[in-house]
This record gives structure tokens, C-alpha cells and sequence, in this order.
């Protein structure tokens, strides 16, 4: 393929598609994915992805750039919904799928809502329809640093899952992190929000369990909850749920948080509900990565008819599902 090819030459789209409209024009001037420096994030903020927390967005991303991320992830947390991804269906070979290219950081709210209603998804298909309870686990703060009330909160619940009788009364769960602080003392409060399937269980008891397992505390509730509706309203509640908004204005606070959770995960299954994919969409079983949106063009350079008609016709998806065909006499090719 040369510049005497119809067409030619193929522009690339602008760094914002139609799955996330600006509210403003942006122009056309597509932005490398691949570069050295993390881009502005102000360039990004007239998304309408982003718009509803333009002020907090600034205020995370300033708090990458102080504690020193990888820039890898800044420029992910930066570009969040300015690029997509073409998947291929795994038995239909002509059916592809746009995805946009979201950062996934837990900071990022857009990409929180997300996971949550992917994880209200997942649990709603092996939820048994059978009384849970709501467990809520704390621990005595008394001005110690956010990772170690973490760590201390994280090894006593590991502890707890140890006690014979949590064995024999408890099935399944999960557990979300919550934090707040108290600006009073001047002191985190991490907390676990667990969801719990199995048999009943004393509070008294469990409080118990709860005291040996921290050596210090014997603070928790615990509700009965007959309907799964309100397993779900619970989920999509702390599943995820970011730094409350008074804490942005601190950047001092908003580092701490940053550095405390790198590399943790904020949702712990246990028991049998380990053995499920709580965070899995259908993208992960039904589709397959054909390419990224710079990449499909690269391709032009390889003379293929079909990969220059999967370009063309990425740009014009179904807008519900992100979905498009590809009808040509020739055979698709395998990659």
C-alpha cells in the first residue's frame, strides 16, 4: 500500500472517540501513546468521561507525580478513555469489538463504578439464595502511618479465617477496604466491609475471635441480611469506594494513601468464593486482543485489505455495544 492507494492516507482519530464525547472540541491532533514523559492531564479534563471529578482528578494526579509512580501508570491514569482497543470474537471471526482503553487505577472514579458494577455482575450469578451477613471489622488507631494499620488490619483478618470456628460457621466471602480519618485525632481508620455466606454465628463470640486476632481490638458489627438485593446495594456501596472527597484538599493525606496501597488488593475473597472471578467480564472469555487503536494502522503496511476494513469500521460501532462486523469475500486472517 503506497499514497496512490484510494484514500490514502488513513488519519487516525482523534485522541477522543465517540464512546467518550468531549463536551468541548479538542481538535484533531492524535497524542503517541508511547512517549517518554507523562502527558498533562489537563489536556484530558473536557472529557465527558472526566468531568464530573475534573478537581480531584488533578488533585491524584499530582499526588502520582509526587510519590514518584511509574510513569507507566501515570500516563494510563492520564490518557483513561482517550484510546480503545479492538477485540476479536473468539468463534466468530468476523465480529470484533471496541473497547476503550481505561487506566483501571483505583484512584480513577470512572473506572471504581466499573469494577463495581462488574463485580455486582459476577455475584449475582452464584449468590445462593439463602440469609448473609454484613461484617464490619476495625481496629484501634493511635496516629500509626496508613500502611501499617493496613498491614495490622490485613494480618489480623487473615488470623480470624484461621479460627476453627470461622471454619466451621463460615462458608464463603469477600471483604472490601474502606478508609477514612478522623481530623479531630489526626488519625486513619482503615475498616473491612465483609459479605459473609454460611451458618450463624455468635457476635459475642465472633467479637472474641476478633479480640484474639488483633491483640487490641474487639470493635465490629455484624447484620443479618435475608435479601440478596441488598448484597448487591452493598457491593456496589464500598466495592471500590474511593478516598472521600474532604481528603483530596490534603495532598500530604492523598500521598500516604497512595503509597499505602500500591501493589494491594482492596478486595479479598475467601472461602469458596475465592474460586470466583469476581473482577472478570465477558471480554475475557469471549473475545480476544486484535489490536490497539495505533497499532491497526500499522498494519496498513503489511498490503491487508482486511485489517484496512477493520480500521475503517472501528470507527463507526454499533454505540450500544461497541460491536462491528466485517463482511468481505476474502478469508479473515488468523491474526
Amino acid at each position: 500500500m503506497d499514497e496512490s492507494t484510494p484514500g490514502f492516507p488513513y488519519h487516525l482519530p482523534p485522541p477522543f472517540t465517540h464512546l467518550d464525547p468531549p463536551e468541548t472540541p479538542v481538535g484533531q491532533q492524535t497524542v503517541s501513546i508511547s512517549f517518554n514523559d507523562p502527558p498533562d492531564p489537563t489536556t484530558l479534563q473536557a472529557t465527558f468521561r472526566h468531568s464530573g471529578w475534573a478537581r480531584q482528578r488533578e488533585q491524584v494526579h499530582a499526588a502520582l507525580e509526587r510519590t514518584q509512580a511509574p510513569w507507566e501508570r501515570r500516563a494510563a491514569f492520564a490518557h483513561c478513555g482517550c484510546y480503545f482497543w479492538i477485540m476479536r470474537h473468539k468463534i466468530d471471526p468476523v465480529r470484533f469489538k471496541v473497547i476503550p482503553d481505561h487506566c483501571r487505577d483505583r484512584f480513577c472514579i470512572p473506572c471504581g463504578l466499573a469494577r463495581q458494577a462488574t463485580i455486582r455482575d459476577n455475584l449475582a450469578k452464584h449468590l445462593l439464595p439463602e440469609p448473609h451477613r454484613f461484617l464490619t471489622l476495625t481496629i484501634r488507631s493511635t496516629g500509626e502511618p496508613l500502611a501499617q494499620l493496613i498491614d495490622h488490619l490485613y494480618r489480623s483478618f487473615r488470623r480470624l479465617r484461621q479460627r476453627p470456628l470461622w471454619k466451621r460457621r463460615v462458608r464463603g466471602g469477600a471483604a472490601f477496604l474502606e478508609m477514612t480519618y478522623n481530623a479531630d485525632t489526626g488519625g486513619w481508620h482503615p475498616h473491612l466491609h465483609c459479605i459473609l455466606e454460611g451458618l450463624f454465628i455468635d457476635r459475642r463470640h465472633l467479637t472474641e475471635l476478633w479480640k484474639e486476632s488483633t491483640r487490641d481490638s474487639c470493635n465490629l458489627s455484624l447484620m443479618y441480611v435475608r435479601s440478596t438485593k441488598s448484597i448487591i446495594h452493598y457491593v456496589s456501596k464500598y466495592a471500590t469506594k474511593p478516598l472521600p472527597a474532604s481528603l483530596m484538599e490534603v495532598p500530604e493525606l492523598v500521598d500516604e494513601a497512595v503509597l499505602a496501597l500500591a501493589g494491594r488488593r482492596l478486595l479479598l475473597p475467601f472461602g469458596r468464593w475465592a474460586r470466583w472471578k469476581l473482577l472478570a467480564d465477558d471480554t475475557d472469555h469471549q473475545w480476544t486482543l486484535y489490536a490497539h487503536q495505533n497499532d491497526i494502522y500499522t498494519r496498513f503496511l503489511n498490503d491487508d485489505d482486511f485489517h484496512l476494513l477493520v480500521a475503517e469500521a472501528a470507527l463507526h460501532p454499533d454505540p450500544q455495544t461497541g460491536e462491528f462486523t466485517v463482511l468481505t469475500d476474502a478469508d479473515p486472517p488468523d491474526s
